[in-house]
């Protein structure tokens, strides 16, 4: 049984195009949308259901979607249909047969965390999501400084490796700090994804600065309704912090982290732009992980960055004032920031 990449059909009178999608680390799936590129929906393979996108008279279109998945997999079972038609299995147990896009059961993947992305030689995600030559949506809170750790780590003599361990050093490791506050809030983030789908959330996405920092991060990204974030995470634990225009002061520090978000964010949206076609306004974010204490002292009330608190940050992000994004745009800047040629311009 040859697997195919698309297929054009007609069912209960409506043109239809169906491609798989095998994604690093998503559900294999049946996208389903008309030739001149409108969608209707998909039907996920794993959980057997229609999903309808979103504003879609569920009634009409699902048949469509499960139809038109059926004659897929009929179309690649080849001679093997002449048996009988292939009709998409039967839900789990307890599990709707077809859902809405943007609803709280869409949202839901019956695997948990999506999988760690692996490589086949006979799959690829740019079937349906464009050339996608690494899909950045697997990527955990922390990825980066974790590959980080692990090399640093690896390279240093066992001896010197078990005293850090014995002394405590390990988990002192300033990266290490840095790891776990991303991780904290990335689980944040990630869970303001889950109960609102219409929220999107990336981690570690590279953002290298030629001839500066060619490993540089951004900690996590957030695409949703009031507009897209690019997040700066710092574990500054118990520390009291004073926040001016362009620089912070902590534990007798100054550092340009204001200056420093602005210029990921602004990075980040002419690459988004570069790559959608259309003007992309990114809001930079500095979230705090456990301070004592933040303070601003800004002369300039204009200041485009988001001082907050960790545990403030998924409301602060929903309450955002800015321009809202429409769903169709969001659902482009996705495609287009999950891919890591976005990123390598």
């Amino acid at each position: 049984m040859a697997r195919r990449a698309s297929f054009e059909t007609t069912v209960h009178g409506t043109p239809v195009r169906v491609r798989r999608w095998n994604g690093y680390g998503k559900n294999p799936r049946l996208y389903v949308g008309t030739p001149d590129g409108e969608r209707l929906g998909y039907w996920c393979l794993t959980t057997s259901r229609a999903v309808v996108q979103d504003g879609a008279d569920a009634g009409t279109v699902a048949p469509v979607v499960t139809a038109a998945a059926a004659a897929f997999l009929d179309a690649e079972r080849g001679p093997a249909a002449a048996e009988g038609p292939s009709v998409p299995p039967t839900p789990p147990a307890g599990a709707p047969s077809v859902v809405v896009a943007g609803s709280p059961a869409a949202a839901r993947r019956p695997h948990g965390r999506p999988a760690r992305r692996r490589r086949d030689a006979t799959t690829s995600g740019a079937e349906v999501l464009g050339a996608m030559d690494d899909d950045l949506a697997a990527n955990r809170p922390g990825e980066a400084l974790r590959v980080a750790l692990e090399r640093h780590r690896t390279a240093l003599p066992l001896a010197r490796r078990l005293r850090d361990d014995l002394s405590g050093a390990t988990r002192r490791d300033p990266w290490r700090v840095g790891w776990k506050g991303e991780r904290v809030v990335g689980r944040m983030l990630d869970r303001m994804a889950v109960k609102d789908p219409r929220w999107r959330v990336l981690h570690s996405i590279p953002d290298p600065v030629p001839g500066f920092n060619p490993d540089k991060d951004i900690d996590h990204l957030v695409i949703g309704p009031t507009g897209v974030f690019a997040v700066n995470t710092k574990h500054f634990r118990r520390a009291s912090i004073t926040i001016g225009d362009t620089f912070a002061w902590y534990r007798g520090r100054q550092e340009d982290l204001p200056a420093k978000a602005v210029r990921e964010a602004r990075r980040a949206g002419q690459r988004l732009q570069s790559v959608c076609g259309f003007p992309v306004d990114v809001v930079p974010v500095l979230a705090f992980v456990a301070p004592k204490q933040i303070t601003t002292q800004r002369r300039r009330p204009d200041t485009s960055v988001f001082v907050v608190h960790h545990r403030g940050l998924t409301d602060a992000i929903r309450a955002h004032g800015g321009r809202p994004i429409p769903g169709y745009d969001a659902d482009t800047l996705y495609e287009a920031a999950r891919r890591r040629s976005t990123w390598q311009a």
